[in-house]
């Protein structure tokens, strides 16, 4: 009868290795599951003592039910899910600069509404003065003057408005964000709170394991992880520099965050700084950065073209013979400086006959358009146009800056302390854009590839195998068949032994 009953207890440890094998497939499909393992433990066995020590096995028991996963693996793809992440991230924002420089943005060609290209408006403007500087006095040729500067004006206010509007928008992103970590950070807490309480009654914990790994994974593609297992299954996170997770308890990211220079983010906790290198928010405050960076540089070509245009525009003679008119209103008449504050001066917007000549006043005196023109050629320091901040600071690495390209990983950061032409500058702005937004796509892909080959790692230790698992099942369906076979062998024995002594 004990044999019976130990063929029974075999049985049932079967049946739990069955059962854990039908789960796994029936979470095939579910990549923040990982895969369990029954494992058995031998019965003590039977010792029989004659003129030799005989032992009979008496079958199996389920000793635990073990997650099969490898830390070393899922810290590696912490890690890469932060930069994998932030190239991503770093993508799409490139891709909103772009096409706010797209050279037909907001333009409709059917009515010839909307802003024009800013590359070819400037163009534009420089030609309808070359254009006035052979037939000074025609009327017709300076309303084609004012008008080419409206469409220039327009252009460059369409994408300051975008630009604006995408610092908003990366402001609310970077905030949302740090809200999703602080609530991942206590969500990953509470979990390691009830793991370590089931530990200590004997419940299983593998469930409450997974969840926590699948918000650790999640956590890690928003700030760059650094985690830490500490002993009775505790869990150390460190975002970036700051201690977001210390077993059960978590601390909130600061609200606030700033950079020491454009590849160096932190968060500030009242002076404290706590850097942060890659994941979706650092992506963000980057962006963020380079936006207002190119804000910015806007407002300093704007106010470059109203002061030189003015300078010029002053030497000439109006309708009326009057010298030291303006061409665009100044930033006492508008009371704005930089893209805000660009408009044609009053009188210009009223008669375009407005619009002066040469200082002789004489027929035919081109010269005054002639000089404008010529600023098309002309360099310029567009640092001494920069706009003052309000309530700001000028950042460091740009006030230094020498005009080259600050990169990191792709990452690109205009500085503005470099004399280049009206038509350079524009050109450079968007195809400094353009260039950066190839490295991140380049950076992006490579770290991808990386992330999915982890991943793929990762699957082979932890994730199911339809197939292994079938295979294991058959295998175990057939070990209990035959203990099964067992069991009937032995009852009939038993019968037998009855029937005889009986």
């Amino acid at each position: 009868m004990g044999s019976i009953m130990n063929i029974a207890m075999s049985m049932s440890a079967y049946e739990k290795a069955l059962q854990q094998n039908a789960a796994d497939l029936a979470n095939a499909d579910d990549e923040n599951y990982t895969r369990r393992r029954v494992v058995f433990e031998s019965l003590p066995p039977d010792v029989l003592k004659t003129d030799k020590v005989l032992t009979f096995g008496n079958g199996i028991k389920v000793n635990r039910t073990e997650r099969l996963t490898d830390d070393a693996i899922i810290n590696k793809l912490i890690v890469s899910n932060g930069e994998a992440s932030y190239f991503e991230q770093q993508v799409r924002d490139y891709k909103v600069l772009e096409d706010i420089f797209n050279e037909e943005v907001g333009f409709n060609a059917d009515t010839g509404e909307g802003s024009h290209g800013f590359r070819q408006a400037l163009d534009n403007f420089f030609a309808s003065w070359s254009g006035l500087q052979s037939q000074p006095d025609s009327n017709g040729a300076k309303q084609h003057v004012r008008q080419q500067t409206s469409l220039l004006i327009d252009a460059m206010k369409a994408r300051y408005e975008l630009l604006q509007q995408n610092s908003v928008d990366l402001k609310i992103k970077i905030d949302e964000t740090r809200e999703k970590i602080n609530s991942l950070g206590s969500e990953v807490a509470t979990l390691t709170r009830e793991i370590q309480r089931n530990a200590i009654s004997g419940t299983s914990i593998n469930d409450l394991l997974d969840a926590r790994e699948s918000a650790v994974n999640e956590l890690s593609k928003l700030v760059d992880c650094n985690v830490i297992h500490t002993k009775d299954f505790g869990l150390v996170i460190r975002a970036g520099e700051f201690n977001l997770v210390m077993n059960g308890f978590n601390n909130n990211l600061p609200e606030e965050y700033n950079y020491d220079d454009p590849n160096k983010i932190y968060f500030d906790d009242r002076g404290a700084k706590y850097h942060v290198k890659r994941g979706e928010i650092t992506s963000y405050i980057r962006s963020l950065h380079r936006t207002e960076s190119i804000i910015t540089e806007l407002d300093s070509f704007a106010n470059a073209l109203r002061e030189t245009v003015n300078v010029m525009h002053n030497a000439g003679r109006d309708v009326d013979g009057d010298l030291n008119t303006n061409f665009f209103a100044t930033v006492a008449d508008v009371g704005a400086d930089g893209v805000k504050g660009l408009f044609l001066a009053k009188n210009i917007q009223e008669d375009a006959l407005n619009i002066a000549k040469g200082i002789s006043e004489g027929w035919g005196d081109g010269t005054m358009a002639r000089a404008i023109n010529h600023l098309r050629t002309g360099k310029i320091d567009f640092s001494r146009y920069r706009p003052i901040p309000l309530g700001g600071r000028v950042d460091a690495a740009e006030e230094e800056g020498d005009g080259n390209v600050a990169e990191d990983a792709g990452d690109v950061v205009r500085t503005s302390k470099r004399e280049r032409t009206m038509l350079e500058f524009v050109i450079g702005l968007e195809d400094e854009v353009s260039k950066a937004s190839e490295r991140v796509q380049n950076s992006f892909k490579h770290e991808d590839t990386v992330r999915n080959q982890i991943k793929e790692q990762k699957l082979s230790i932890s994730g199911v195998n339809r197939r292994e698992s079938e295979m294991e099942i058959v295998k175990m369906v057939n070990s209990a068949s035959k203990l099964i076979a067992a069991i009937r062998r032995i009852d009939m024995l038993e019968q037998e032994i009855v029937r005889i002594f009986s």
